[in-house]
């Protein structure tokens, strides 16, 4: 089996040869979280405009929904566009991600199958981690 990589270093190797978006599926709702949570010491944040652009959106998506105003994860997706998309998360939160990719603003989803059920948008990749779900 190979080795496993890190996400952080998924995602910036991705970014480095022009793959992103993408989509990488995990086989939980708290390796989703888990990866998201290696971003918060890392140096893989995005360009300032782009971050700007999503703190304007999710500005804008909290006026409509805000349940989503505090949601933890809203500092990770500014600063290094990427999210986690799982049935965990709040329906709103969901849907911001979602909208988010569709613009082209994320650099990638970390999601559980759940996600390949009836969601479009654009992805450039689909890393997927395992090849059976238990």
């Amino acid at each position: 089996m190979p080795p496993a990589i890190h996400p952080v270093d998924l995602i910036e190797i991705l970014r480095r040869h022009r793959l992103t978006p993408a989509i990488v599926f995990l086989t939980s709702r708290r390796a989703c979280d888990e990866a998201i949570d290696t971003f918060s010491h890392s140096s893989a944040r995005m360009s300032a405009p782009r971050s700007e652009a999503i703190r304007a959106f999710l500005e804008k998506f909290t006026k409509d929904f805000p349940s989503v105003e505090h949601h933890p994860l809203i500092p990770v997706v500014q600063e290094y566009g990427v999210a986690a998309h799982h049935a965990g998360h709040l329906p709103s939160w969901k849907i911001a991600i979602e909208e988010l990719m569709r613009q082209g603003l994320l650099d990638a989803v970390f999601a559980t199958t759940t996600l390949a059920a009836g969601v479009d948008f654009p992805a450039r990749t689909v890393v997927i981690t395992q090849s059976s779900v238990r």
